[in-house]
């Protein structure tokens, strides 16, 4: 049975190869290269939390995943709380 919910922070470095096996078949980048992006991506962002990851697992392997972006943007000098998707798939 699928099941759906956040990424289990153990759980961090099946979801970076998950990631980087997906993307890496769409992009011209070697998988090391991809993998660096992608674990940069998370340790660099000062807003990183697991609760915005969600995935979809079945039997301990990450099937999909979709990552939430809780972002406060300035706009004409005001601030705006703003969102995004990334690392579909």
């Amino acid at each position: 049975m699928v099941e759906f919910r956040t990424l289990r922070e153990e759980e961090f470095g099946q979801w970076l190869e998950h990631c980087t096996y997906v993307f890496t078949q769409k992009n011209n980048m070697t998988h090391a290269e991809m993998y660096s992006y992608f674990n940069r991506h998370i340790q660099n962002d000062p807003w990183k939390s697991f609760d915005n990851i969600f995935v979809a697992v079945e039997r301990g392997v990450i099937l999909s995943t979709l990552k939430y972006i809780d972002r406060d943007v300035l706009i004409n000098g005001e601030l705006i709380k703003a969102g995004g998707i990334a690392e579909v798939s």
